[in-house]
């Protein structure tokens, strides 16, 4: 990984999107997201984006998440929370973590450093505002083991199976029979207080920040 000095905030108009090298031909659709869509959703409300920028070399985009409101389907262990909170509704309130991607050249770290970011912008501005009950995510097979490292939970079901195998699903007693990965607020991942703003953003130093 290249020495970099990141500045990570949301996306705004004029910003360098476009370059992302990502390595794999499944990952392209993350490129075209950030170039031609990243923007337009990011300004109409629809997801919101949030850029890691490289100051030393002309603020190309190292990397970027984005996040989106959804629901899942109330089953399994979220049939018992659900019925001993009364809770009347068949979905719980979510949201996902629609778009991951890092520039081959800025990886170790910066990935699971906006992973993080993600959830204690939800945690800190979501979750304590209006009803969010899990962070989700759909990964591809190569991007399992960043979410498993940074305290996601690969569900136990036959759909999860035929992708990873039975050994590598339902490793904590904390699985939720769902059709996805999740992570339950406040149990998984928190955002490391050092370095972060009031808006769950860590900034740049001075010195470049070198994710780790």
């Amino acid at each position: 990984m290249i020495d970099a000095e990141l500045d990570i905030r949301p996306i705004e108009p004029g910003d360098k999107l476009a370059g992302l090298s990502l390595g794999h031909a499944d990952f392209q659709p993350l490129k075209t997201f950030a170039k031609r869509d990243a923007v337009k959703f990011h300004q109409a409300g629809l997801a919101r984006t949030y850029g890691a920028f490289d100051s030393r070399r002309g603020n190309k985009l190292a990397g970027y998440v984005t996040l989106v409101c959804g629901q899942v389907t109330i089953e399994g262990q979220l049939t018992r929370d659900a019925q001993a909170a009364s809770f009347p509704h068949q979905h719980l309130p979510t949201v996902k973590l629609a778009r991951l991607a890092v520039d081959v050249d800025y990886r170790g770290g910066l990935g699971q450093t906006l992973v993080n970011l993600a959830i204690g912008i939800v945690r800190d501005q979501v979750a304590s505002q209006v009803g969010c009950r899990l962070i989700v995510v759909d990964a591809k097979k190569r991007s399992v083991g960043l979410y498993e490292n940074v305290g996601f939970t690969m569900l136990d079901t036959p759909a999860n199976r035929r992708i990873v195998g039975a050994a590598h699903v339902c490793r904590s007693d904390q699985a939720i029979e769902l059709r996805r990965m999740s992570c339950l607020l406040y149990d998984r991942g928190e955002l490391p207080e050092e370095g972060r703003r009031n808006d769950g953003i860590r900034p740049a130093t001075r010195q470049g920040w070198r994710p780790t």
